[in-house]
């Protein structure tokens, strides 16, 4: 049987009359050709068989078929095939049940994973946090230390403003003078301070960038390498634009 005749065989009904042929609308089945061995219409037998030489008429053919060993060959070669269609379809329904469990224990597996996601993320979020309280409080120490001493200079020279203001308006020249020379002597230090001061100042920017807090989160890295200082500007400053 051909691959043309198989397809047309299974678009019949599930007995299908093989008395007639399956390519040629039913015609009646009257040839037998040795050389292929098959059976074919008359059609069939000046189409596809016009060049073998062994085509004879069915009746001479079956001569004899009935008490040969023919019958019951093809019976258990129709066995064969039943069981191995058997085994094919036990095979694909034994795969879809794998694939359902298998689908099962993803959906579990895909829970698991995100409670424990959950659970690593709550983790990084607290350390981030952490690390970003830790680095807020030594700037901010820093910049506090730092305003303190700015602040008890300006009180001293504050003091010295006011010594001076008194001297001019009550003192004589010569006390004048030498406070004068006193403060002037001390503005020197102060200005020698203030300079010193004015190199330290360093104003910082407390930054991430999200998608970064999201990849390094994927990589487990340390919290410590996600929030940055950004330098905006390092003294000296100019303070006459302050």
């Amino acid at each position: 049987m051909t691959e043309k005749s198989v397809l047309k065989f299974r678009e019949t009904s599930t007995n299908p009359d093989l008395q007639k042929c399956l390519l040629h609308n039913g015609k009646e089945i009257e040839f037998y050709c040795k050389d292929h061995d098959t059976v074919c219409c008359s059609t069939c037998a000046v189409m596809t068989h016009r060049k073998c030489d062994n085509i004879n008429p069915v009746e001479e053919a079956a001569c004899g078929i009935k008490n040969s060993n023919l019958p019951n060959m093809t019976m258990e070669k129709l066995r064969q095939c039943q069981s191995s269609l058997r085994s094919v379809v036990a095979i694909l329904e034994a795969n879809n049940r794998k694939l359902q469990t298998q689908t099962t224990n993803l959906r579990r597996t895909l829970v698991e994973t995100r409670l424990k996601v959950n659970h690593l993320f709550d983790e990084f979020e607290k350390n981030l946090s952490l690390t970003n309280d830790c680095m807020y409080e030594r700037e901010s120490l820093r910049n506090t230390l730092q305003a303190d001493r700015c602040r008890h200079l300006f009180t001293t020279v504050e003091g010295c403003v006011t010594v001076l203001e008194s001297a001019v308006m009550e003192g004589k020249e010569e006390g004048i003078f030498v406070i004068l020379k006193q403060i002037d002597s001390q503005c020197r230090g102060f200005e020698k301070i203030i300079d010193q001061e004015n190199s330290k100042i360093s104003l910082v920017n407390l930054f991430f960038d999200e998608q970064s807090i999201l990849d390094n989160f994927l990589l487990q890295k340390n919290p410590e390498e996600l929030i940055k200082i950004e330098n905006v500007q390092e003294g000296p400053l100019d303070l006459e634009k302050l």
